[in-house]
């Protein structure tokens, strides 16, 4: 999670009626280990453009507009291998006086994933230490 937020009233405190989500979110969830690699779930969403228009309904209030993006994927993935998640695309901005075309530009998350060894677990002593005893 990356500076997330949830507003419920415009810049100048009018309530919104709703609560907004602001920012970006990333999680993985794994599901199994197959052969094929690690089955998991990946979830985004980023709405961290937001620009505020003036309402219809109330005057000297504003309304928000935001375009979020969201992606819910379930995937497997080889482990030690990485693997490039589509999120959105867009067109590059135009030079002014430029003849070339403007190019496509594309958001990626990229996933390495790989195993973690677990740490080793001492061997059993037999040695228990003694209970602590809370002071007054």
């Amino acid at each position: 999670m990356d500076n997330f937020l949830n507003l419920d009233t415009d810049p100048l405190g009018h309530p919104l009626g709703y609560s907004l989500p602001l920012g970006r979110i990333i999680y993985f969830l794994a599901r199994e280990e197959r052969p094929a690699g690690v089955f998991f779930s990946v979830f985004y969403y980023d709405s961290s453009q937001l620009n505020w228009l003036p309402s219809r309904d109330t005057k000297g209030a504003f309304v928000p507009s935001m375009q979020a993006t969201v992606v819910a994927q379930d995937l497997t993935i080889p482990v030690e291998s990485y693997a490039f998640i589509y999120l959105s695309s867009r067109m590059g901005p135009q030079r002014p006086g430029s003849t070339s075309r403007p190019l496509p530009l594309y958001t990626y998350l990229v996933v390495h994933l790989h195993r973690e060894t677990p740490p080793e677990i001492a061997a059993a002593t037999g040695i228990v230490a003694p209970p602590v005893t809370p002071t007054p």
